[in-house]
């Protein structure tokens, strides 16, 4: 948080650092770290990686993606490529995807935190939910907070499966579901609670995208 910018690239740009020290570097960095923090320079980010060899379809990808919804995973996706690359790990398809549903044309997994429709969604099922809220109440969480929140829980318990991922030692460490995203730590000791909630909930999020889908089409 202390550290100037030019001391956070050369952080990024070194071989020698290892992955989760080059991740802070770059929240730090990108503006992606914490409330309040002095810099919010996600381009320099992008401009280290280039200045080590990085190119890439997910560079690319991440780079539309911050400007786009300026989630923090966009920072930190190509130091996660990287160290995929360098170890040269495998790939599998061992996930058992359930059948994608779709709502017209469009599959119901997209409508997600980062749309109008998802955010929409969110609130609308919190406001529908009073054990959901009690949850929270529990935990003294912001009432600003808490759709985010449960978008975040609708993540985990939804796209943590892919059907074809790569494999090496610190991915499986990362896909647990138990490792909460940020904004999920707020609830504690409630958090298993909270996705089993919203896991046996799972049809009422679909019929809710499905009528605020209507409505955005509709207008």
């Amino acid at each position: 948080m202390d550290m100037g910018a030019a001391d956070l690239v050369a952080i990024i740009r070194d071989g020698d650092v290892k992955l989760v020290e080059k991740a802070q570097a770059a929240l730090a960095l990108g503006g992606g770290l914490a409330d309040g923090q002095p810099l919010h320079q996600a381009a320099a980010v992008f401009r280290a990686l280039e200045g080590i060899g990085f190119s890439s379809h997910v560079f690319v990808t991440c780079q539309a993606a911050w400007r786009l919804c300026r989630n923090p995973m966009a920072l930190l996706m190509p130091f996660i490529w990287l160290e995929w690359i360098k170890e040269k790990g495998g790939g599998t398809a061992d996930d058992q995807m359930p059948e994608t549903k779709m709502i017209g044309r469009v599959p119901s997994y997209a409508i997600d935190q980062f749309t109008r429709v998802g955010g929409q969604v969110a609130r609308a099922f919190l406001a529908r939910n009073p054990k959901l809220l009690e949850m929270m109440d529990s935990r003294n969480i912001h009432s600003a907070s808490r759709a985010r929140i449960v978008g975040d829980l609708i993540f985990l318990t939804e796209g943590g499966r892919v059907i074809n991922r790569p494999v090496w030692d610190l991915s499986n460490w990362l896909r647990q579901p138990q490792r909460p995203l940020p904004a999920l730590f707020s609830l504690g000791d409630r958090l298993d609670e909270a996705m089993d909630y919203i896991t046996d909930k799972a049809s009422d999020i679909e019929l809710l995208r499905r009528h605020y889908l209507s409505l955005a089409s509709a207008d």
